[in-house]
């Protein structure tokens, strides 16, 4: 098996572990405990994902690509990046303090610390896996993860049979990151190290670090507000139970995103390399992954706004049947952001990272004003629509900068009718006539791909077989 073929394959595996635990995790949580005490949680889950970024300020992502050019060095850029993090991290746990006690009234001290120090954990562990990436040896990643979620799904099983409490759930997921970190570190020291040159404190490094970083971290700031203000808008204006109700529904489609980052994370070293070859080159790889992940989220999205009710009944059980509908809502958003996945990697890999932070400027203020003003009139339902609209803000912003380049044009419009026309012929007539949820799943599951392999001669490129199933032109 070649190395892109064995990588693509180790980061899906890596997040169906992620999703799959995630999905179980919750669901159990939010059953146990009810959606007040799950929407609580909610909101505290928001503010770290929203202050995320404080905490490496871009570094991680800019690790990935940079070590990716310069392979040798990645023991010096890993030594001034960890500099660079110490500080940040503290600078992220007194806004992470500040907000939290200023929102919650002075309550939950406990639980903010364990946020931060699960924040700063990840932000060291992201630093080694951004190397483990570069080097295009992901299955590094793979068995930090493991450690990672074997440990939070052992503690969850212990918290599902406590009482609520929102403090042992963000102490045990410090736990898990913390395992995850000490994975990281023995395996960087063990197979990357060694493949390095010295490391050396520098400030020149450090300079060039904080320069280049700048965009990244602010693109995922903008990125985190688009995510999770939602949520903290709802917490305020809408009570636990909305909060609750859309946290389940959101958790439903956040796996989706994880899944094409797989593939796109597989392809991004050598996206990166492409550079050297032309735009040409990256443009090529940025289109061939976004028609195959548009082939896999047109049915699940069509899945999903069919059988909605049935889908969150049996995860979550039928206190939270009333957000049904917001799953058949934010199933549209399922395509539309595997595009935003690619279509960002493209400019990031193409060093054009300030105009992806533009585009979640964008898209970030503008989810800012659309839900303070919808949310306090329609709570939750109103968040649904503003996050599929956000999402379109996004991706016509993505490609507006990439336009010149000519990248994703009708080509991937013809794939997006080809996969809802090959799925609905599979789902409507069993939809029609009122097959059970499992059969529908197994039919799609089975009987999609089974369509796209006998007509790949006509549906698929020459490019996308190429990524598929051969080595990628370097």
């Amino acid at each position: 098996m070649n190395r892109l073929t064995l990588n693509t394959a180790l980061q899906v595996a890596t997040r169906i572990i992620e999703l799959t635990s995630g999905i179980l995790v919750n669901a159990w949580l939010a059953r146990q405990w009810g959606s007040g005490a799950f929407g609580q949680v909610g909101f505290f889950m928001s503010l770290s994902v929203i202050c995320t970024f404080l905490f490496d300020f871009g570094l991680s992502n800019l690790l990935f690509r940079t070590i990716a050019r310069a392979p040798r060095q990645a023991s010096h850029i890993l030594l001034n990046a960890f500099l660079l993090v110490i500080p940040q991290c503290m600078l992220g746990a007194i806004v992470v303090f500040g907000l939290g006690l200023w929102q919650s009234g002075g309550a939950h001290g406990a639980i903010l610390a364990w946020i931060c120090v699960q924040l700063t954990f990840n932000a060291v562990t992201m630093l080694l896996r951004g190397s483990f990436y570069a080097f295009e040896r992901m299955e590094l990643e793979s068995i930090s993860t493991i450690i990672e979620r074997c440990t939070w799904i052992g503690a969850a099983i212990w918290l599902a049979s406590q009482p609520p409490s929102p403090q042992a759930l963000f102490c045990w997921l410090a736990v898990s990151k913390g395992m995850g970190l000490a994975t990281s570190l023995l395996l960087f020291f063990m197979f990357i190290k060694p493949r390095t040159d010295p490391a050396r404190a520098e400030a020149a490094t450090k300079r060039i670090l904080i320069r280049e970083a700048l965009p990244f971290g602010l693109n995922l700031g903008f990125c985190n507000i688009r995510l999770v203000v939602d949520i903290l808008f709802l917490a305020r204006w809408a009570g636990d139970v909305q909060v609750g109700h859309y946290r389940a529904i959101g958790i439903l489609i956040m796996p989706f995103s994880l899944i094409a980052e797989a593939l796109i994370n597989s392809l991004f070293p050598r996206m990166c390399a492409a550079t050297h070859s032309g735009p040409e080159a990256v443009r090529a790889y940025g289109e061939g992954v976004s028609r195959i992940l548009l082939r896999a989220a047109i049915p699940a999205s069509l899945f999903l706004m069919l059988y909605s009710r049935e889908i969150v009944t049996l995860i979550y059980g039928e206190e939270y049947l009333p957000a049904a509908s917001f799953l058949a809502i934010l199933a549209l958003c399922i395509p539309v952001r595997v595009l935003i996945n690619a279509l960002g990697t493209m400019l990031s890999a193409s060093d054009r990272q300030s105009r992806r932070m533009i585009c979640s400027a964008i898209a970030a203020g503008f989810n800012l004003v659309a839900n303070a003003f919808v949310i306090p009139r329609w709570q939750a339902l109103g968040a649904c629509f503003t996050a599929l609209l956000t999402d379109v803000v996004l991706g016509l912003s993505l490609w507006f900068f990439l336009r010149p380049t000519g990248s994703l044009g009708l080509a991937s419009g013809h794939v997006a009718v080809q996969s809802l026309l090959l799925s609905g012929l599979i789902i409507f007539p069993l939809y029609l006539g009122q097959a059970p949820l499992f059969t529908v799943a197994a039919a799609l599951g089975l009987g999609y791909p089974a369509l796209i392999l006998l007509g790949r001669s006509r549906l698929l490129s020459p490019l996308e077989l190429q990524l598929l199933w051969r080595n990628a032109a370097s």
